[in-house]
């Protein structure tokens, strides 16, 4: 499993860069080459002398199918 994502990269500094998103977080994966160049309302990453769009190829692996499974959970105080 996985996929394709795009980061927008500061030419300067090599940094990678976020965008703020309504649901109060920033994000810093985008779907589509479009899509990153139009996170920021300003139309700031538009500028490509200085942002680039990075393409990655994100590959998923399992670690672990049932994590806690095997540990025991106290009951709530007072619930003993």
């Amino acid at each position: 499993m996985g996929g394709i994502i795009y980061k927008i990269i500061a030419r300067r500094t090599g940094s990678s860069l976020g965008a703020y998103c309504r649901s109060y977080h920033n994000d810093y994966d985008f779907h589509s080459v479009d899509e990153a160049r139009s996170a920021n309302v300003h139309g700031l990453y538009k500028d490509a002398a200085s942002y680039r769009v990075a393409k990655y190829r994100v590959r998923l692996e399992l670690i672990d199918d049932d994590v806690g499974a095997n540990e025991v959970s106290a009951p709530p105080e007072g619930k003993e």
